[in-house]
């Protein structure tokens, strides 16, 4: 009687240890996909800010646009400069994000977390921002959000306008702080740090 205790014991400790073993699988696939995803995303969108400071290059001085940036967690950094590529460490960039520190030069680039820098030449000479993505605070929704295979995103709402000298982004005008939510079409936590201004 006891050794079909301790049998059933086995079975269910198996079972126990072979359904955390699944779901460790199907979480680094679920996770992995959503990573590459918000990645490829982040890129088309590092395309789209340097068209549209191409494109206000060509235009007349004081003509202005506004865009969303929403970089995943692997976007080290988004910067302008004139020599590239301009290396900075992780904890320098992190650094620079942090304290809204501008970037300038004929150069725009982005570096992505363990793969070389990418940089694309402007137009004209450009100024703005450093963005890219920055440590989290701990809390039990982070943590839940990443267990179920969301990963965390950062957005940024940028002003881009053309003077005399060239394009200067700057963040818009309406700041909000830092909050977290979850989007449906593809799962992932946001933190939201720079939101566009009220029209």
């Amino acid at each position: 009687m006891c050794m079909k205790g301790v049998s059933n014991w086995i079975w269910i400790i198996g079972g126990i240890i072979g359904g955390l073993i699944i779901f460790s699988i199907a979480y680094n696939q679920i996770y992995g996909l959503t990573k590459t995803a918000t990645e490829q995303r982040s890129l088309e969108q590092f395309y789209e800010v340097r068209n549209i400071i191409n494109n206000l290059c060509w235009s007349f001085v004081g003509n202005e646009r506004e865009y969303n940036v929403n970089l995943g967690e692997t976007v080290e950094g988004i910067y302008v400069t004139t020599y590239p590529p301009e290396i900075f460490k992780r904890e320098k960039m992190i650094e620079k994000i942090l304290n809204k520190e501008l970037s300038s030069g004929n150069f725009i680039c982005i570096k992505i977390e363990k793969k070389r820098i990418k940089c694309e030449e402007l137009e004209c000479t450009a100024t703005m921002p450093f963005i890219g993505s920055v440590p989290t605070e701990f809390s039990l929704s982070a943590l839940v959000n990443k267990l179920m295979g969301k990963v965390p995103t950062f957005d940024y709402c940028l002003h881009f306008v053309k003077n005399e000298s060239g394009v200067v982004v700057s963040f818009c005008e309406k700041e909000m702080k830092i909050e977290t939510t979850t989007t449906t079409s593809l799962p992932t936590t946001t933190t939201t740090l720079f939101e566009c201004k009220d029209k």
